[in-house]
C-alpha cells in the first residue's frame, strides 16, 4: 500500500521488523480502534478478500499511437525517460493487428508531463503516427492477498465503479492488487463506493 500511495508504512521498515522478529502495531491517531498487527506469526488470518484501497494525485497518460511493433521499440521509449529521472508507472501496450504498429500507453506524474513530451518529440530512435496526452487524472488501487484466489473481484470493482458512471481509462494488474485510472475528479467517489463494495467501511 505504500509503493501505491496511501504512505501507511515503508516497506524498508517492515523488512527490518521481520529480520529481527519484531511486531508491528499500526494504529490510528483519529480513532480507538485496535488496528493491524504486522506478525511473522502464523496464527493471525484474516478472511477479508480485498484488505485496503489507495489512491494516487496529479497522474497524466500518455498515447504513442503507431508505434512499430518490433523489439526494442518499448526500451527506446522509456531509455531518456529513465536518464531524465521521470518515474513510469502504469504501463499498457495495445495487441498489434497487422503485426507491424502497435499502440503504447503509460502514465507518469503531471509535472514530468511536459518534460516527457519534448524528450518523445526529440526522440529520433522511434517513429509514430500520434501523440496525446491526458492530465489530472489519479490511480485508484484496491490491494488483497486474497484476490488471487477468488473469482469475481475484478468484476466487482468494475462493476461498482460503472454504477456511478466512474470511467476507466487504464487498467493495470498484479497479484495482491488492481489498479485503474481514472479523472481525479472521481477519485472521492470511486473510493467511497470501492469501500462501500469490499465491506471496508
Amino acid at each position: 500500500m505504500a509503493s501505491l500511495g496511501s504512505k501507511v508504512m515503508q516497506p524498508t521498515s517492515v523488512q527490518d521488523a521481520k529480520l529481527n522478529k519484531i511486531d508491528i502495531k499500526v494504529k490510528s491517531s483519529f480513532v480507538s480502534k485496535s488496528g493491524t498487527l504486522i506478525t511473522g506469526s502464523k496464527k493471525t488470518f484474516s478472511n477479508q478478500i480485498i484488505t485496503g484501497i489507495s489512491s494516487t494525485k496529479n497522474d497524466a497518460k500518455i498515447t504513442i499511437v503507431g508505434v512499430k511493433d518490433r523489439p526494442g521499440v518499448a526500451a527506446s521509449i522509456f531509455r531518456p525517460l529513465s536518464k531524465n529521472l521521470i518515474n513510469v508507472d502504469m504501463v499498457v501496450q495495445n495487441i498489434s493487428q497487422n503485426g507491424k504498429e502497435t499502440d503504447l500507453t503509460f502514465t507518469i506524474k503531471s509535472e514530468d508531463l511536459k518534460k516527457t513530451e519534448k524528450l518523445i518529440k526529440r526522440n529520433k530512435s522511434i517513429s509514430y503516427k500520434k501523440l496525446s496526452f491526458d492530465k489530472d487524472l489519479s490511480k485508484v488501487s484496491i490491494i488483497g492477498v486474497g484476490m488471487i484466489t477468488t473469482p469475481g473481484i475484478t468484476y466487482r470493482m468494475f462493476q461498482a465503479l460503472a454504477l456511478k458512471k466512474i470511467n476507466i481509462l487504464v487498467i493495470s494488474t498484479s497479484e495482491i492488487k488492481i489498479s485503474v485510472l481514472i479523472s481525479s475528479k472521481n477519485v472521492k467517489k470511486a473510493i467511497a463506493v470501492l469501500h462501500k463494495e469490499f465491506k471496508l467501511d
